[in-house]
């Protein structure tokens, strides 16, 4: 367990509703949760700007200060850009207190493929039937929760599991993806060696992934504006 003070920008409600991640949930009035991969994180807001994070220190250094980008200054950013455009002025006012996060490569992947023509409950809906239905068990005090299936599992899912899920015409996308990583035709750790033009084109390689959803994960899991 790890008591911080955060002082730059940081609203946990905001970053759970912005559309960029799909299994964090607010457990209660002041308890958070964060999954990414096989990692479950609770975050406790104890009063402005002083949180508990329920992880080991190691874990902390080497997964979620870069999830949730703390060696930014977010604050400084907002003081540098604020009053040139009225409109980003209006972007920057709603959307302050949200971080980018960093998220593992093969779960955006996944995600972001899901979200296409879905709404937020809708993509989370299936989301949380593939964890669930293929994902490992994650034992808490404050209940059960599930990893985020690896690839080589979702390929043993059977064409009636898939159909479940909510995925649809999606189906071949997310097998295609499952198949290319699986098989290390697309490394995903070594994609974030290339600049953004090759990793955006390496990402369409899969199918269903065109600009947009490619953008999405480059900008969610590789940290590319």
């Amino acid at each position: 367990m790890i008591e911080l003070l955060i002082q730059d920008d940081f609203n946990l409600d905001k970053i759970i509703n912005s559309g960029q991640c799909f299994r964090a949930r607010k457990l209660d009035s002041n308890l958070y949760q964060f999954l990414s991969g096989e990692k479950l994180l609770l975050i406790k807001k104890r009063n402005p700007n002083h949180y508990r994070f329920y992880c080991s220190k190691e874990e902390f250094d080497n997964l979620w200060f870069n999830y949730f980008d703390l060696s930014t200054n977010y604050t400084e950013i907002f003081k540098a850009e604020y009053g040139k455009n009225e409109f980003i002025n209006q972007a920057m006012d709603f959307g302050k207190g949200i971080r980018i996060l960093k998220q593992d490569p093969w779960e955006t992947l996944v995600s972001f493929i899901i979200s296409q023509n879905k709404n937020i409950p809708a993509i989370q809906k299936t989301i949380e039937y593939l964890c669930k239905n293929f994902g490992m068990a994650i034992k808490s005090e404050y209940g059960k929760f599930y990893s985020f299936p690896t690839a080589t599992t979702l390929l043993k899912a059977t064409d009636n599991e898939l159909k479940q899920s909510g995925l649809g015409y999606r189906i071949p996308y997310v097998l295609d993806a499952a198949l290319k990583v699986s098989s290390n035709k697309i490394n995903l750790d070594q994609l974030s060696e290339l600049n953004d033009s090759e990793l955006l084109r390496k990402l369409m390689v899969i199918k269903g992934v065109g600009p947009k959803v490619a953008n999405c994960i480059s900008l969610f899991a590789y940290s590319r504006s």
